[in-house]
C-alpha cells in the first residue's frame, strides 16, 4: 500500500512544471523591464549631465565677453590685461576693426571697433563680439 501511495501521487502532477515555466516566463519579463528602465534613466543623468556643462561652458563664456568688453569700455583701450583676457575658463583675443566694419548710426567717428574672440578652455564653446569703445581725449589712458 505503500508503493501505490506514492504512485498516486505522481499521477496528476502534469501542471506542476508549466507553472514553474510560467514564473521564469514573467521573470524573465520583469527583468527585462527593469534594465530597460535602467537604460533609460542612465542615459537621462549622462545627456542632463551634458547639458549642464554646456550651459555652464556658455555661461563663463558670456561672462568673459561682459568682462572684456567691460573693461575695454571702462578704460577707453583695446589692450586688454591678460588677467582680463584669461582665465581658467575662457581665452579671448581682440583686433582692431580697420575699414571691415562701418560705425553704426548714432556713433561718432571717436569710437573705435574692435573684434572680441572668446574660446572656452574646453573647447565646447566659442563666442565672437564687435565691441565698439570710446576713445578718450589725448593723453587720457589711450596711448595718444
Amino acid at each position: 500500500m505503500v508503493r501505490a501511495k506514492v504512485s498516486d501521487m505522481f499521477k496528476n502532477n502534469s501542471e506542476d512544471g508549466s507553472i514553474l515555466l510560467i514564473v521564469l516566463v514573467l521573470m524573465s519579463i520583469l527583468l527585462a523591464l527593469s534594465l530597460s528602465v535602467l537604460g533609460m534613466i542612465t542615459f537621462n543623468i549622462k545627456n542632463s549631465t551634458n547639458q549642464r556643462q554646456s550651459f555652464l561652458a556658455f555661461q563663463n563664456a558670456d561672462g568673459g565677453i561682459y568682462a572684456v568688453s567691460g573693461w575695454m569700455y571702462y578704460y577707453k583701450r583695446g589692450d586688454v590685461p591678460i588677467e582680463v583676457s584669461k582665465s581658467k575658463n575662457y581665452i579671448v583675443t581682440t583686433d582692431v576693426l580697420k575699414n571691415t566694419v562701418s560705425i553704426p548710426a548714432g556713433y561718432s567717428s571717436s569710437w573705435i571697433g574692435f573684434d572680441a574672440k572668446l574660446d572656452s578652455v574646453s573647447g565646447s564653446t566659442e563666442i565672437e563680439a564687435i565691441v565698439f569703445v570710446p576713445v578718450a581725449p589725448s593723453g587720457y589712458g589711450n596711448g595718444g
